[in-house]
């Protein structure tokens, strides 16, 4: 059996640096670096990693001072590494607290750790810095980050501070993927972001915000998911703003854009129908909508027939459905008018027994364009 052992161990000792490094790269960087004690041919490896990902729940336990320092010993030990024997990054990735009471020594580390890894030149970068204050401090982002040119992949999530000022240089022609989940964020901020951002494909934005600028969108987009919120108590300014009732808000136009993904927290056909209007290539549609009731009455339904929905558009999911006569409408409008529609799902419903199966008798008899369309209502 021992010997069964020794042979199964040497054979992946022998499998080549390249490979190892690989497999080491999809562990935290902590487990990582651990199996340096294995043996003397792995003592090294883990200096070579391509992906670098570090993890710090210790706010979440008594102690957690100490823990951070521990943390911090392993996240210093490994960039000063790095830092003296360059090589290509692939990815960067913090989790953890970077603001805790009065922990100066936690927001200087996590301030180091993002400014070093920007000097690596990710192609990736991942921030997830989060604030356990009373009082919520908002991390500042280095201005070096705006100018990556290398960085294909940027998610910052958190409470992470996106306030920029108008001469702030944006630079970023390599990003293809962003991702904004913060804690709070100014219209215009994320404007002159997203202006840096020609080339942009898939875009996450979810965040509050005080302002109600006009949101501009790159038009390279093939991907969109959005989700917005006003600090404080919605106005019915807000409502307008987000639906575009009846003729407040002009979107360009996305011609690259094959999937959306809606977080509402109203429903408006007129809005959806404006949006659509201006995605012609689009094939996927998920609408995830607040279970509450629409705030304000709605305008006459567009009888408008967007391009997508007679040439490309196969799949439309709707969750949160509530029935409402706006609801009811979109979903009408496109069985009717959807050439190509080959599913329709509508999940997640909020409506007693009586009433589902008369909105469903309903749409089970509007006449379909596709004759492929499936129709789930559950």
């Amino acid at each position: 059996m021992a010997e069964s052992n020794s042979k199964e161990e040497d054979r992946i000792s022998k499998l080549p640096d390249d490979v190892l490094n690989n497999i080491l790269s999809c562990l935290p960087t902590k487990t990582a670096v651990a199996t340096g004690r294995l043996s003397r041919h792995w003592r090294h490896l883990w200096k070579h990693l391509s992906v670098l990902n570090f993890c710090d729940n210790s706010y979440d336990f008594q102690g957690h001072s100490k823990r951070f320092r521990s943390f911090a010993l392993l996240v210093n030990g490994v960039l000063g590494t790095f830092l003296h024997t360059p090589h290509t990054i692939q990815k960067f990735s913090l989790n953890c607290a970077h603001s805790f009471l009065n922990d100066k020594f936690r927001a200087c580390s996590v301030d180091t750790w993002v400014r070093t890894a920007i000097g690596l030149h990710p192609e990736k970068l991942d921030l997830n810095l989060v604030s356990c204050c009373s009082d919520i401090q908002l991390f500042k982002l280095p201005l070096s980050l705006f100018t990556s040119t290398n960085l294909v992949s940027l998610s910052l999530r958190g409470t992470i501070n996106l306030h920029m000022q108008s001469s702030t240089q944006v630079t970023l022609p390599s990003l293809r993927n962003l991702t904004i989940d913060v804690y709070y964020a100014e219209v215009a901020s994320v404007n002159l972001l997203l202006f840096g951002c020609q080339n942009i494909e898939i875009l996450y934005l979810k965040f509050t915000t005080q302002s109600l600028d006009k949101l501009c969108i790159p038009p390279s987009l093939k991907r969109l998911t959005i989700s917005i919120k006003k600090l404080g108590r919605t106005s019915t300014k807000y409502k307008q703003w987000l639906l575009a009732e009846p003729h407040d808000l002009h979107f360009q136009e996305f011609r690259n854009l094959v999937r959306l993904e809606l977080i509402l927290p109203w429903f408006r056909f007129n809005y959806l129908l404006n949006l659509l209007q201006e995605c012609p290539m689009l094939q996927v549609l998920m609408i995830q909508k607040n279970k509450k009731s629409s705030p304000i009455s709605g305008w006459h339904p567009k009888q408008i027939v967007p391009d997508c929905l007679v040439s490309h558009l196969t799949v439309i999911e709707f969750k949160g459905f509530r029935g409402s006569p706006d609801e009811v409408s979109f979903v009408e409008h496109v069985l009717q008018k959807g050439l190509v529609l080959k599913t329709l799902i509508i999940s997640d419903i909020s409506l007693n027994q009586s009433k589902k199966y008369g909105v469903l008798k309903r749409l089970s008899n509007v006449p379909r364009a596709s004759e492929t369309c499936q129709l789930t209502f559950d």
